[in-house]
């Protein structure tokens, strides 16, 4: 799976603290390569096209694009702390 991170994702993830940022990204990586491995962190939105990735208290907000037929691509929404990650 490929994964291509928003404008906003970026500027969440330079929001974070350096430990917890490379873990996430860590995460984002593992699912990437291998999304059975964190299927129990993973739960679709209500009425959206969107999942939420959980890595501690914060959440991976993404989509995966239905138009590539040969490539998924994850698309990175935000990264936020889960007090506000579903505004």
């Amino acid at each position: 799976m490929r994964v291509v991170i928003t404008r906003q994702a970026d500027k969440d993830l330079r929001r974070i603290d350096a430990t917890m940022r490379s873990r996430i990204v860590g995460k984002i990586k593992q699912f990437a390569a291998d999304p059975a491995s964190l299927a129990a962190n993973v739960k679709a939105l209500e009425d959206t096209d969107r999942f939420r990735l959980r890595v501690a208290d914060d959440r991976v907000i993404y989509r995966v694009d239905p138009e590539t037929d040969i490539l998924t691509i994850m698309v990175v929404l935000a990264v936020r702390h889960r007090s506000n990650a579903y505004d």
